[in-house]
């Protein structure tokens, strides 16, 4: 697997993540999910 396939994927899965907002008062499952989050 190349890593161009490998960031594709994973920006698939962030914005599969990023598509689906967590209910008001839930934490994050992953501190830098949240980081990423308030980034993008």
């Amino acid at each position: 697997m190349t890593v161009l396939v490998l960031l594709r994927r994973v920006r698939q899965l962030l914005a599969r993540l990023a598509a689906e907002e967590p209910e008001p008062g839930t934490p994050e499952p992953e501190p830098w999910l949240a980081a990423l989050r308030l980034r993008g």
